[in-house]
Parts: structure tokens; sequence; C-alpha cells
């Protein structure tokens, strides 16, 4: 089970980011990699020489790359690579590596929900973190491997949205 989000709108990450003139993007390896590779019929996982990289989220991170870079970013980013880059779970060495990569730049942009951005927010020296999307619920599926790609199997995806009855 993952969470399910969906994408906030180009032009108002664009605009969060603002001024900045460098930025980090990184993503995770689970919830967002699920949204975007069912959004996309992209596989959820495929092999490479780094291990199973999360295709959804790679995809992402290199289209919204190309956007602010085309208004003259410099974009730093780091590959997400399953299991380790789960950003709402840093293990200790990925949460070393992201605020040694997170020097030098002016802010963060982080392809995963809100948990994961509150907890990468904690490992960037006080930079802005910019998220890309908002949590709607919990989404349910199957997988397969098919070669060396792990795929979803579409007739069993299941998206429970949450339902505030009351705010406490």
């Amino acid at each position: 089970m993952a969470v399910y989000s969906e994408a906030r709108a180009d032009e108002d990450v664009s605009s969060e980011v603002g001024d900045a003139r460098s930025i980090l993007i990184l993503g995770c390896s689970m919830c967002a990699n699920t949204v975007y590779s069912l959004a996309k019929g992209l596989p959820l996982r495929k092999s490479s020489l780094r291990g199973l990289m999360a295709t959804g989220t790679n995809h992402e991170m290199d289209r919204i790359s190309g956007i602010l870079s085309r208004k003259g970013v410099r974009v730093r980013s780091i590959p997400t690579v399953n299991p380790a880059a789960l950003c709402c779970g840093l293990d200790e060495t990925l949460r070393r590596y992201i605020a040694r990569k997170s020097r030098g730049v002016d802010k963060v942009v982080a392809v995963c929900c809100e948990a994961g951005q509150r907890n990468i927010a904690g490992n960037v020296h006080g930079k802005k973190v910019v998220g890309t999307l908002n949590a709607k619920g919990l989404i349910r599926m199957k997988t397969y491997r098919k070669g060396g790609k792990v795929l979803i199997d579409g007739r069993s995806v299941s998206i429970e949205r949450f339902q505030l009855n009351s705010i406490a």
C-alpha cells in the first residue's frame, strides 16, 4: 500500500522555486514512484547498474529538471534507487548524503508526498523544500515481474481517497 498523491501544477512548483539560481531535486522510490509510474504507464522499477531504479519518479525528476533548466536554474539531481530512497524513512547514510548534496543550492524540490517533504526539510540546512505532490488517499495494487522490470497490474489498482468528517 502506498500514499496516493496528485501532482501540483508545474506553474505552482515553478512559482515556489521563484528566483532560486540552483536547486537539488530528489524523489521517493515508493509512493511518488507508484503514482507517476501508474499515470505514465511506466514500469514501477527497472534494473540498472545502480540497482532497481524507480522509473516513474526518475522520469518526473527529469521532466521537472528540464522545465527549471530552461528557466536558467542550475539543477542537481539524486537518482532514485529502490529501496533506499523512501523520503518518509531516510536512513542515516541517505540523510547525510542529502545534507551534503544540498549544500550550495538555494532550494530543494522534493518529488514526494508531504510526509517525505517534511522529513527532507529536516536534513537540508534550513533550505526551503518545494513539494510536487499533495497526498489524497491510499493506493492498493498488485505487481509482477517481467524481465528486469517490476510492473503494476492495472486491474488490481484501488484508490481510497481521504475523507475528513471533522477537523479537531
